[in-house]
């Protein structure tokens, strides 16, 4: 239920409002009530010289301006100083079909074309001077024709005719070039008029101006009439072929701030340039419809030169500065309370007048067609309501005032105090007599009596300040609160009281903060931190509104919308600043989201306010006072952009330029960098003067990149470390209406280095060849060497394969070797440990023998005693003649010692078992002691023992027997 009744309300709040009627008489009119946008440009910015004399502009829509220093480019982004050759005063420049940029200065003039380079070189044409001729001053006036370029001196005409220039009225006077009636016309000091006929300059006819007057433009205004225009003697016409006195009010103004320079607008106005006060713009019945002076922008009062460009901009050529006014923009600047530019919170327009609320107070003028520059102070300030203005509400025919001292019934240019309020934000309208006004601690009630609006009750229980309140259509007031959430008010009128519901995040609303109310027709919508809501009565909370999320997105946080007559929605989104357009297409109708970028920003934070009136005047209060806006010149403006080339350079110096950014007449080749100058940068423009913040541009590298790149505001590209090749950089540029611009390109092509080009390349295929073949003959070579190597290297492997099996022979021989000695030693250390072992045991047995037989012989008084000593003996004898077991040990003495006992036996038979022993412990080499435990004898007696081996074994006395013995 909730959301059909949801979809009826939004039906209806498409179709177009009765809110128009109250503002039918204005409908479709234009105003002139603020200030078009002026972009100023000082010589800190172009930095070149103050004055700027002359204006022109090419086919790209690149501005040329005639300046002190010379002649100045613009492009919308990059300023360029060209000098002329003499480093003079440039006083005068125009573009030819020829696409020459022809300039006038001080003692020369010429043209300006590019080198290859693309770069502008002046090209002086005084050379071409009979050398008589060449002494003039200032060059002023630049006219371009078929008979040829004339180009006015102070003193005399110049025509370039192909490379030959002829010269006019040499030694007169001459204040005035132009074009009169499709004539080529001159002025000279004494007002004569002479025109260009048959190669020479003839008087004027019989026409002559009513006053003596110097002329300073002349413009089409007719089919057959031109309007003329002098210094202080104001605008004549000239039609039929006579002048007159062009009659209007703005005469006495233009006479005496003398007319400079004049120039004629896209619609048909005029724009004259003063010395002494600005700028007018001449409607066509010869009004001032616009005046621009210092105190509304200009950087100076002084006019040198007018220009209005393709786009209908108007240049302004300043005695200090150049400026350049959106004469023809949309949007206007309207300040109510003059210099103090004050912030506009709230506008209205009622009863024949326009009331604009700021924060120095309320401010009024008379709403009309036409508001006539001339008045200084046009807005007024509305007595008794300095300070802050909060809002203004139509309630029938009564508007009422809310203001930070209270609550005010404003009628013409006095405000009525009705209520001592801390604060009155806004009053909303109840029934035909009765309103309820929120203000800084609550609400209260208003009652008209007698037509007269008077505070008639402040009801309890709400204490929250209440700015955003609005009536839905069972009658019931919700309040919007900023940090807490959303009340609704159940009004009982009769007594004056309320009845209060809260409503927060757990009623549906994504967060208490950030919440507004909005009605749009019988509608009212939540616009919450994020998202936007309408409430459901069934289920009694918020629900997300899918129409206008899926416009504005269910994250965005919506601060503002109005529907306005036609049924169109103006919206502030984030910083967004726009309409949702309603355009019926039959049974249905199309929502388009249009924003306006020009607007972001601007508006005041937590306070937008927009008065859509009609189709021609939308209001918006801004941070600096209110912006007039005219969406009938902005929707359906046909803004297509020119991108410009500027220049293109090396990245590694100031120096290096490629292309100037103006292309030669005719084909010219892309450029062939070294491969060392594969760093570039290229900078571009769009020559949208007045939306240039707003332009994106995108490129494409093709040779290097696979697409196009994301839009950005960036107006120079660097590439570094490009490989050798060809490449062609593609440009493009959309404006805040995202209409495109044609695509420009640029071509160029990196060669590689020396050892990698096609010659190169050709060199290293020779070289590969005799190459190729030197190694097949080397190979070949190779292949008979290492034919004979092999057979030789074969027959060594023979060699070393048998040499190699004797030598595996013997090492498995050298290794059985050392294998068996290794185990005699291992034999021979086992075999002398145990000898050892013989040893000690012999002799600690023997220790106990002698101990034993003293022991006895101490014990002749106890018989049985000395009976087991005895016994003792004998058992340690025994055990002596075991240990003593001579075969055991000569088997294992013969396995270590090679059969040692064997070949002493073969040798010496005759030796007895005492010399076999003895010749045995001496080849272990023992000690004589050890010999005489082993052998239970004496030491003597062992030394006598060695005596009778020496002797047996035949050896002489010269002969060591231990030595003789180990080499047995």
């Amino acid at each position: 239920m909730a959301e059909q009744a949801s979809l009826r309300a939004l039906r209806h709040l498409l179709l177009p409002a009765l809110l128009a009627l109250q503002y039918l008489p204005l409908h479709g009119q234009n105003l002139n009530l603020g200030t078009p946008p002026i972009r100023n440009f000082s010589k800190k910015n172009y930095r070149a010289g103050t004055q700027t004399w002359d204006m022109a502009q090419d086919e790209r829509g690149v501005m040329y301006f005639a300046n002190n220093q010379g002649l100045l480019e613009f492009d919308g982004n990059n300023w360029r100083l060209f000098p002329l050759a003499n480093n003079t005063i440039v006083r005068s420049v125009c573009i030819g079909k020829d696409k020459r940029i022809y300039v006038g200065g001080q003692g020369d003039f010429g043209y300006f074309s590019p080198n290859k380079n693309g770069q502008l070189v002046f090209h002086s044409l005084k050379d071409a001077l009979p050398e008589s001729q060449q002494n003039f001053s200032d060059v002023w006036d630049i006219l371009v024709r078929e008979e040829g370029v004339f180009f006015r001196a102070s003193d005399r005409i110049f025509l370039l005719r192909g490379t030959v220039v002829h010269v006019f009225l040499s030694g007169r006077a001459l204040e005035f070039l132009g074009l009169l009636q499709n004539k080529v016309v001159v002025q000279d000091a004494n007002y004569k008029l002479y025109e260009f006929n048959k190669n020479e300059f003839q008087a004027f006819g019989n026409a002559a101006l009513p006053v003596a007057g110097f002329i300073t433009a002349i413009l089409p205004y007719h089919v057959d009439t031109q309007l003329v225009t002098t210094i202080k003697d104001g605008i004549f016409y000239y039609s039929k072929s006579a002048f007159g006195t062009w009659k209007t009010s703005s005469a006495d103004f233009l006479k005496a701030n003398r007319i400079y320079c004049a120039g004629l607008l896209e619609d048909g106005k005029i724009a004259v340039g003063t010395s002494l006060s600005g700028m007018v713009v001449l409607d066509r019945q010869g009004r001032i419809f616009q005046h621009l002076a210092k105190k509304s922008g200009l950087q100076n009062n002084t006019v040198l030169s007018i220009f209005p460009d393709k786009a209908g901009s108007l240049w302004l050529g300043l005695d200090n500065g150049i400026d350049l006014v959106a004469i023809n923009s949309p949007f206007s600047n309207i300040f109510p309370d003059g210099d103090l530019q004050g912030t506009g919170y709230a506008l209205e327009i009622f009863a024949g007048k326009i009331y604009f609320g700021t924060n120095t107070g309320l401010y009024c003028t008379d709403w009309k067609a036409f508001y006539p520059p001339e008045e200084q102070h046009p807005f007024q300030l509305v007595a008794n309501t300095k300070g802050q203005v909060w809002g203004l509400n139509r309630l029938g025919n009564s508007l009422l005032l809310g203001h930070h001292e209270g609550a005010f019934d404003v009628r013409d240019h006095l405000a009525q105090k009705i209520a001592e309020l801390p604060g009155v934000w806004k009053f909303l309208p109840i029934s035909a007599t009765t309103a309820l006004a929120g203000h800084y601690n609550g609400v209260a009630f208003f009652k008209k009596t007698n037509a007269q609006w008077h505070l008639s009750g402040q009801p309890k229980g709400l204490s929250e300040s209440s700015r955003i309140l609005e009536k839905s259509a069972n009658g019931k007031v919700w309040i919007a609160h900023p940090y807490r959430g959303a009340y609704r008010l159940d009004l009982d009128t009769a007594t004056q009281n309320i009845e209060i519901e809260f409503f927060n995040v757990k009623n549906g609303l994504p967060s208490d903060f950030n919440n507004y109310v909005f009605k749009l027709g019988d509608l009212l919508v939540f616009a919450a931190e994020k998202g936007i809501f309408s409430f459901d009565e069934t289920l009694k909370r918020f629900v997300p509104n899918e129409e206008f999320n899926n416009i504005f997105g269910e994250k965005t946080r919506v601060k503002y919308l109005r529907q306005d007559g036609e049924g169109n929605i103006w919206y502030v989104a984030g910083d967004e600043v726009g309409v949702l357009m309603v355009e019926d297409k039959g049974l249905e109708k199309k929502v388009r989201r249009r924003p306006i970028p020009e607007l972001s920003g601007k508006l005041v934070g937590g306070f937008e306010f927009v008065l859509p009136v009609d189709r021609r005047n939308v209001f918006f209060a801004t941070e600096q006072g209110f912006v007039h806006f005219n969406p009938s010149n902005y929707f359906h403006y046909d803004s297509s952009l020119q991108l410009v080339l500027h220049e293109v350079r090396l990245d590694d110096s100031s120096d290096s330029l490629i292309f100037g950014g103006h292309l030669m007449e005719g084909a010219v080749s892309p450029p062939v960098l070294s491969h060392r100058q594969n760093a570039l940068r290229f900078i571009f423009s769009a020559t949208d003067y007045n939306g240039s913040e707003h332009v994106q541009y995108a490129h494409f590298l093709e040779g290097a990149e696979q697409g196009w790149s994301d839009w950005s505001h960036g107006t120079k590209l660097v590439f570094n470390n490009l490989s050798p090749g060809s490449y062609r950089l593609h440009l493009k540029a959309k404006n805040a209406h995202g209409a495109q611009g044609q695509e420009i390109a640029y071509e160029f092509e990196i060669m590689p280095p020396w050892y990698a080009n096609p010659f190169a390349f050709s060199i290293y295929a020779l070289l590969g060849l005799g190459a190729v073949a030197a190694m097949l003959y080397r190979q070949r070579r190779r292949f008979d060497r290492e034919r004979r190597a092999m057979q030789t290297s074969h027959q060594q492997r023979e060699e070393q394969h048998q040499a190699f099996a004797r030598q595996s022979e013997e090492a498995i021989s050298r290794l059985q070797q050392e294998k068996l000695e290794a185990e005699v030693l291992h034999k021979n250390q086992e075999l002398a440990t145990a000898t050892l072992h013989l040893v000690q045991k012999s002799e600690m047995l023997s220790t106990i023998k002698s101990a034993l037989v003293k022991l006895e012989k101490n014990m002749q008084a106890q018989p049985t005693v000395k009976k087991e000593i005895q016994r003792i003996v004998k058992m340690v004898e025994q055990d002596v003649s075991l240990d003593e077991d001579w075969e055991h040990f000569s088997q294992n003495f013969d396995q270590v010692h090679s059969d040692f006992l064997k070949r002493l036996a073969e040798h010496y038979p005759h030796l007895s078992p005492n010399d076999f022993k003895l010749s045995a412990y001496l080849r272990m080499n023992l000690s004589t002691k050890e010999i005489a435990a082993l052998l239970n004898i004496s030491v003597r007696g062992v030394e006598a023992s060695r005596y009778r081996l020496r002797k047996r074994l035949g050896l002489g006395t010269e002969v060591n027997l231990t030595e003789f013995l180990m080499r047995l």
